[in-house]
């Protein structure tokens, strides 16, 4: 069509996209939030998405397939961190929240524990599979 693609790229995220407005630009490299996207039945997991970086997912468990299963995005693993962004959320919208899957690591049930007060904490069955394989490995060596 005649339109170089750097410049029709440029021209969509400075004028079309809404980038500049958009509510989350000011903290998107730290987090984001979609309170929308908050359910009944949550998980909390991290994730290592490009060298290295750790971020913390929460997710809805309520909502199969990719739209409105992401609540947040967190850069990091610390309960401190996280709890501060999850502070951010609605205290009613994180009462309503009734179960968290999560791993064992306690830095997600610190944080889960004090972001939802009401929610049962359920280890997420991959993790307890690991260790009792762990377990019984390490239990078989010390027999032999």
């Amino acid at each position: 069509m005649g339109v170089n693609e750097d410049t029709l790229r440029r021209h969509y995220k400075k004028n079309w996209s809404g980038f500049h407005q958009w509510q989350q630009l000011m903290h998107a490299e730290k987090y984001l939030l979609y309170p929308q996207n908050i359910t009944a039945h949550m998980a909390i997991d991290e994730v290592s998405l490009s060298q290295g970086e750790l971020y913390t997912i929460l997710s809805s468990r309520d909502r199969p397939g990719r739209k409105g299963k992401i609540a947040a995005v967190i850069r990091g693993t610390k309960a401190e961190d996280l709890i501060t962004v999850l502070s951010k959320l609605p205290e009613s919208l994180r009462e309503s929240v009734k179960e968290v899957t999560l791993d064992m690591s306690m830095s997600m049930v610190k944080a889960a524990q004090w972001a939802f007060p009401m929610a049962a904490l359920v280890t997420d069955r991959f993790h307890v599979e690991r260790l009792s394989v762990k377990t019984s490995l390490k239990t078989l060596a010390v027999i032999n």
